[in-house]
């Protein structure tokens, strides 16, 4: 399985304090790939934050791999479309995901959209939390924790989605 992430994950995960959501994944045989322009927003433009040293270590450690991505006739729709409401990051995710046939790990509405309507697969960081329970490599209360964690710092979830979350958790 490949997943190709995107910056928000990254950040809202290792931010929480579970960078080591990562090497679960990658020690569970999961390629993780990051496209350069996802490095350049995570690692350089946030030098500044703790996250992003995290980041840069996990990609130095092989965790995560980096694939510089050359974007050839991906599409007019995506073309046009990234260019009202994409990042260059969310495309070159997207187009990854695409060309590898991977699962592209993006928690932004609108690149969730694109990516559904190219028919690329699309999770988003609960998926990777969700994806550890169900193989046994995170328990019921490491997720919870995980989830509370993400929020405090400023991951978007609604009480509604929480209480979604936790009772998918019960049926696994």
């Amino acid at each position: 399985m490949k997943l190709i992430l995107n910056a928000s994950p990254l950040i809202h995960i290792v931010r929480a304090g579970f960078g080591k959501v990562f090497v679960l994944l990658k020690e569970s045989g999961i390629e993780l790939i990051v496209p350069r322009e996802v490095v350049r927003e995570v690692v350089e433009k946030g030098e500044n934050y703790a996250d992003s040293a995290v980041v840069q270590d996990l990609i130095e450690k092989g965790v995560i791999k980096v694939a510089d991505v050359k974007i050839e006739n991906l599409g007019v729709f995506l073309k046009t479309h990234s260019e009202k409401s994409l990042h260059k990051g969310e495309v070159e995710v997207l187009f990854l995901a695409k060309k590898l046939n991977g699962i592209a790990i993006i928690d932004e509405k609108p690149a969730r959209a694109v990516g559904k309507i190219l028919g690329i697969e699309v999770r988003g960081s609960v998926y990777l939390l969700m994806l550890l329970f169900k193989n046994g490599l995170m328990s019921k209360k490491e997720v919870v924790n995980a989830f509370k964690s993400m929020v405090k710092t400023g991951y978007r979830l609604s009480s509604r989605d929480f209480a979604i979350i936790i009772e998918k958790l019960e049926k696994l």
